[in-house]
């Protein structure tokens, strides 16, 4: 199955922080996999990271077309293992 990547690319976006740029490889290393995310506190989702936006110098992992902050992660595997 093909994702549309919202964002892919060899070329980083940031505004300059080496910080900003090291979380972007790391969303955009995401793309594909199946995450485990928290909601709320009393909600969990489950999806297939299909791209990478950047909002206020932050990357915003892209699951079932809502987007999620980085810190939203409790899981991240490879489509096809267990999760």
């Amino acid at each position: 199955m093909i994702y549309p990547n919202y964002y892919r690319s060899a070329a980083i976006a940031t505004s300059g922080s080496p910080l900003g740029a090291v979380r972007q490889r790391m969303a955009s290393a995401l793309i594909g996999q199946a995450v485990t995310l928290a909601v709320d506190a009393k909600t969990v989702a489950h999806g297939i990271v299909s791209g990478v936006l950047t909002e206020k110098d932050s990357p915003k992992i892209v699951v079932d077309g809502a987007r999620y902050n980085f810190n939203q992660i409790l899981t991240h595997s490879p489509i096809g293992f267990a999760h």
